[in-house]
Order: structure tokens, then sequence, then C-alpha cells
């Protein structure tokens, strides 16, 4: 049995949503190693491809549109770009290598939506260099990384609609100014 049974966690999920593998680790389910938590905070790539595979069923069987499964991964896309581009030290900034992980699980949930009815746009392009499968170019990159990172929030955008995704962004935006 769980120790806990919930956890209210607020708007602090708009800034950081991948670090509440973490709290479900350390706070939901029994401990399976001492540092359960701190390994979840290491392998955000793992939540974001169950939320692929939550994705896949939940639109399939009709149970969710696309454009609010890309919620969320907006949220992921601007925290791995807020942890590539933030001064090291800076809260709990995710290394290279784990960004990098966490972008490749996301492109293939954002290839899962796009597949499955994602919106898109006259003239907006194809897009086919949206690739999934893989990581960062150059992880250690920061400026690189950076600029892919903002390619997939750009493509997540088109999927949830402009308006919808303008609205996350600045509400994460005004969490951000709160927290600080």
């Amino acid at each position: 049995e769980a120790p806990v049974n919930g956890v209210m966690a607020g708007r602090w999920l708009l800034r950081r949503p991948l670090d509440l593998a973490a709290v479900d680790a350390a706070l939901l389910r029994p401990p399976s190693t001492p540092n359960a938590a701190a390994e979840c905070l290491q392998k955000p790539a793992v939540a974001v491809e169950a939320f692929g595979r939550y994705a896949a069923r939940a639109l399939s069987a009709g149970e969710a549109r696309a454009a609010v499964l890309a919620v969320p991964l907006l949220l992921v896309a601007e925290q791995l770009l807020e942890d590539t581009v933030s001064p090291a030290g800076e809260e709990c900034r995710l290394g290279p290598r784990v960004v990098s992980d966490t972008c490749a699980a996301a492109r293939e949930a954002v290839a899962v939506l796009r597949a499955t009815g994602g919106r898109r746009r006259a003239g907006d392009g194809d897009d086919g260099d949206l690739a999934t499968g893989f990581g960062l170019a150059d992880p250690d990159d920061p400026e690189r990384s950076a600029a892919e990172l903002r390619k997939l929030a750009k493509e997540i955008a088109k999927i949830s609609g402009t308006k919808v995704a303008g609205k996350v962004v600045r509400n994460r935006s005004e969490q951000r100014s709160v927290a600080s």
C-alpha cells in the first residue's frame, strides 16, 4: 500500500512537469530503492514514453483529442528548454544527456499525435525534419539544443493550436515569475 493517497501540486506543474515523476516515486509508491526519487529525476524520458503510450491508447479509443494531449508535451518541451539554457545550479537542472533522451521520447509522442489527427494549417510545411527516435544532435551544445527544443515546442503548438499554446506558455511564465 502506498504511504500517501495523493499530492496537491498546484501550478508548480506548469513550470516543472517532469519533476512529478520524482514526487510519484518518493511519496506515492512503496520505495523499491533508497534513491528512487533521485533516479526518477534522472529518467524523465520514461515518464514521457509512458505518456506517449497513454496518448496512443486515448486517441485510438476516441477518449481524447490530439490538441488536448499536446499541452502536457508543450510543458515538457518548455521545461527542457529552460533546463538547457538556465545556468547550472539554478533549481533542479537536468543534465544534457537526460534532456536529449527526454527530447527523443517527446518527439515520438508528437509523432503519435501528428499521425492521429494533430491539427495542421495549410502552408505550415511538412516539418518532416522533426525526426523521431533520437535525442538532440549535440546535447553538450546548449545553443544548438535550444534551437532544436524550440522547433519541437513549435511543432507541439501547431497540434494544440497556437492560441492555446500561447496561453500555456504565458501561464507558465507567470508561474516562473511568482516562484522567483
